[in-house]
């Protein structure tokens, strides 16, 4: 009669505990190059999955994009190429702006190549809330969109706003 090993309780625990830290080493490893972050829950491991963020035709994070044009402008109006409300918005402002030396820039998202323009709309509407164009701001603040910014001007508050951030920087 032939008899056949059986493997010994602490053998099997051993080859158990050597393949659960195998699989765990496992997921911890593809969760690092999938760059998601993970969590532990009660002995088990789960990945959380992260949205990929689409990149611009420049490569750069739409957020980053946005946010860097906000920051280093005086006045930074992002618009469309054509329609009533942002003719007038930017030309208000190229106005003002050459007026007061202040450091201004357009925009034009519609003109961007690719989906630049959907990326970066967006971006704004998540920042501002707002999805229509133009999306002005003034020194890193929010002013609207041509409504806004017709009436700050009728209240004589527009250049002053404009001043103020040109001293500032």
């Amino acid at each position: 009669m032939r008899r056949t090993a059986t493997p010994s309780f602490s053998s099997l625990s051993s080859a158990t505990i050597s393949i659960k830290c195998s699989l765990i080493l496992l997921v911890v490893t593809l969760s690092i190059l999938l760059i998601a972050p993970i969590q532990v829950v009660q002995g088990t491991i789960e990945v959380e999955e992260e949205e990929p963020i689409q990149a611009l035709s420049t490569g750069e994070n739409p957020s980053d994009f946005v946010r860097n044009k906000i920051d280093s402008h005086d006045v930074m109006v992002f618009a469309r190429s054509y329609g009533s409300h942002n003719r007038q918005a930017k030309e208000l402002l190229k106005r003002i702006s050459k007026d007061l030396n202040s450091h201004s820039e357009f925009l034009d998202v519609d003109l961007l190549p690719g989906w630049d323009g959907s990326l970066i709309m967006t971006e704004l509407q998540e920042i501002t809330g707002q999805w229509s164009f133009p999306n002005i701001f003034i020194g890193k603040q929010h002013v609207g969109g041509n409504k806004e910014l017709d009436q700050s001007h009728a209240l004589g508050e527009l250049e002053d706003m404009i001043i103020n951030v040109s001293q500032e920087l």
